[in-house]
């Protein structure tokens, strides 16, 4: 007997012993029995069959036999590719350009909160397993959702940043808009989390063979560390992003040591400083070290969560996968239409302009551009020191960079 019959019981010759009786009145009922009907009402004639039934409502004692019932609309290949294209692009354009990104950014706030929303009613209604919903809130809380946060709480303090069209003065809706969407994702992380047992999921049996699934955020490193014993140099090569992003950080300090700390002071950390120091000399590191490592590290996660628990092997063109691929669309047009000036930015690079022996752009554009640069040029009630600025524009007059223009304007 093929032993696809034999995975689950009843195996169809056990189904179709028992519905013998019925078929013997094959002249007396109205709608006799046939073979066909027999194979559309046995679910055990295929292992998919039988999974895909099973898990439109797995039992509460199902002993996790089968693992946690895929969600392919949360971790489908085509969810996952488009989080992570979506992410890259409005990072890129709040990083760069963000005077252009404001309506992408909307779109991305607006996906967080549906998504977030979409998993905290399944929670309540025990509709969606816990590792599912670990996964959606992972997805929702991209390095660039964090990013925005981030911003929406520094701009009750600070005027002056680089989202200040978005979070600035008179910009309180916004301002609480993002913050709400970072609450309700924190909430639904610590539960998703933490097993206290107040809050039923679906499939609780596997949540008892699973109790901490807060571990795949650390499985990157579990990664990198296998690699590094096994193959060292497919191990080195993916912790290199990094490690270079460390020490090209580290080296950008030391240039400009003598700018963060100027003749004459005393002696202090100057954290700020050297933020917006760095990140307006060498605004490609600061790329790395807050958009592009994070990001990396976030796929990673995801990627190998989905591994660990063949997550995202359902159908590939389920309503949820087809609608995330349109999402992502236009972020991608959008960086399309803003290539001129993301190449005149990648002429300016520090290190293009070492590699291939060009001065610099000097437009006002350029010039406009830099100054966004930096994560931000924050400063209490939105101030720069004249000084700094000054020294920097000095510095850079020597030098093949473009000035920062000093605006005075609060």
């Amino acid at each position: 007997m093929d032993s696809e019959f034999l995975v689950f019981p009843p195996d169809t010759q056990c189904f179709l012993q028992n519905t013998l009786d019925f078929a013997d009145c094959e002249n007396d009922c109205g709608c006799p029995l046939t073979q066909d009907m027999v194979n559309f009402l046995n679910l055990t004639l295929s292992t998919k069959t039988y999974l895909q039934s099973y898990c439109l409502n797995p039992p509460s004692d199902d002993t996790c036999s089968f693992g946690f019932c895929d969600n392919p609309d949360i971790s489908g290949i085509l969810v996952r590719v488009s989080s992570y294209v979506t992410t890259l692009c409005l990072s890129i354009m709040l990083f760069y350009s963000p005077q252009d990104a404001t309506s992408a950014l909307w779109s991305q706030v607006l996906t967080m909160y549906s998504l977030l929303l979409t998993v905290g009613i399944s929670i309540a209604r025990h509709n969606l397993s816990r590792l599912y919903a670990l996964l959606a809130v992972v997805l929702s809380g991209a390095p660039l959702s964090i990013y925005l946060v981030f911003y929406a709480i520094a701009s009750f303090w600070y005027r002056r940043h680089r989202l200040a069209l978005i979070f600035g003065d008179g910009q309180l809706v916004p301002r609480l808009l993002v913050i709400g969407a970072g609450i309700l994702w924190l909430i639904l992380l610590v539960i998703s989390l933490v097993n206290t047992g107040h809050v039923k999921f679906s499939q609780p049996s596997c949540d008892e063979m699973y109790k901490n699934l807060g571990f795949i955020y650390v499985l990157p490193f579990v990664m990198f560390e296998v690699m590094l014993q096994s193959q060292p140099a497919i191990g080195v090569a993916l912790i290199a992003p990094m490690i270079i992003t460390a020490v090209t950080f580290c080296i950008a300090i030391f240039l400009q040591r003598k700018a963060i700390w100027r003749e004459g002071e005393r002696w202090s950390p100057r954290f700020g400083r050297i933020w917006s120091i760095t990140g307006r000399e060498y605004p490609f590191t600061h790329f790395m070290l807050v958009v592009l490592v994070p990001t990396l590290y976030w796929v990673t996660v995801i990627e190998l969560a989905c591994v660990t628990f063949s997550a995202g092997k359902g159908d590939i063109a389920s309503y949820g996968q087809i609608l995330a691929c349109f999402v992502a669309l236009p972020p991608i047009v959008a960086i399309i239409q803003l290539y001129p000036k993301f190449f005149k930015w990648f002429l300016n690079l520090v290190w293009v302009r070492a590699i291939t022996g060009n001065r610099g752009i000097r437009d006002v554009e350029q010039k406009n551009m830099a100054a966004d640069t930096s994560l931000d040029d924050i400063t209490p009630g939105g101030n720069r020191l004249k000084a700094e600025v000054e020294i920097y524009n000095i510095a850079s007059a020597s030098s093949s960079g473009p000035g920062i223009p000093y605006h005075n304007k609060q």
